[in-house]
């Protein structure tokens, strides 16, 4: 039996591994991912853990290598012509962004890109050129509030429901129901804290994203003048008084 479980868990974790792609990052960085699309020098992607998130893009110079699912590699030389071409859009980016027209930088969640300014949608690569390499960590901030979200609301459910398992395996006599229940309230007690701490510090690490945004282009480093003014739909605005 315990030969069979592990050979159950063995060939699990073979399916699971073979349905991605991975994206070796030239600083080390490994991610699982699933690729949508290459060109233009740009890579398109969406993480594994969360596949109906947002695509991400990221610039073959970046990139080191892709190890398909079906087992194949691509590797990207980072040649001289595409090495001229990453410092002329690191210059243009840190151009771009000093001279951007000033206006209210939001969060909304019908965006493509979870971003708008003065009320228009920006793509992803509008948001990429406008906050730079801090748009990546405003999306894996986004993931993280969104993750200890669910965490949290996984945590009520099971503490809800650990008593009726336990009762009903009680009535039934069915020993792993009995067990069961303790072992849900444990992991909801667990996942209620851990959750919320998620979803907070994810909340005001993609706020302040935008929030130093704003401060930069439109108040000259007056931080005093911001204020966060939350709103209905799934918007959330840092506005400049």
């Amino acid at each position: 039996m315990k030969r069979f479980l592990t050979f159950l868990v063995a060939t699990l974790t073979c399916i699971v591994a073979s349905a991605q792609d991975t994206i070796t990052f030239r600083n080390g960085k490994v991610e699982a991912v699933q690729v949508t699309e290459i060109g233009g020098g740009k890579i398109k992607y969406k993480r594994y853990d969360n596949l109906d998130g947002p695509v991400r893009l990221a610039d073959e110079a970046d990139v080191e290598s892709i190890k398909y699912k079906g087992g194949s590699v691509e590797r990207f030389v980072q040649t001289s012509s595409v090495q001229e071409r990453q410092n002329v859009e690191e210059q243009t980016a840190l151009s771009t962004k000093k001279t951007t027209v000033k206006g209210v930088l939001t969060y909304c969640k019908h965006s493509p890109s979870l971003l708008s300014l003065d009320g228009k949608f920006l793509s992803q690569m509008e948001a990429s050129e406008i906050l730079g390499v801090q748009y990546g960590e405003f999306l894996d901030k986004i993931d993280r509030a969104k993750t200890g979200r669910k965490r949290w609301i996984t945590g009520i459910i099971f503490i809800s429901t650990c008593g009726l398992v336990t009762a009903t395996g009680v009535v039934t006599e069915i020993i792993p129901l009995i067990v069961a229940g303790p072992v849900l309230g444990v992991i909801g007690t667990v996942f209620i804290p851990v959750g919320i701490a998620k979803h907070i510090s994810g909340k005001v690490g993609w706020k302040k994203i935008i929030r130093n945004y704003n401060r930069s282009q439109n108040l000259g480093g007056d931080l005093s003048q911001l204020n966060v003014d939350e709103s209905v739909d799934g918007v959330e605005t840092v506005v400049v008084l």
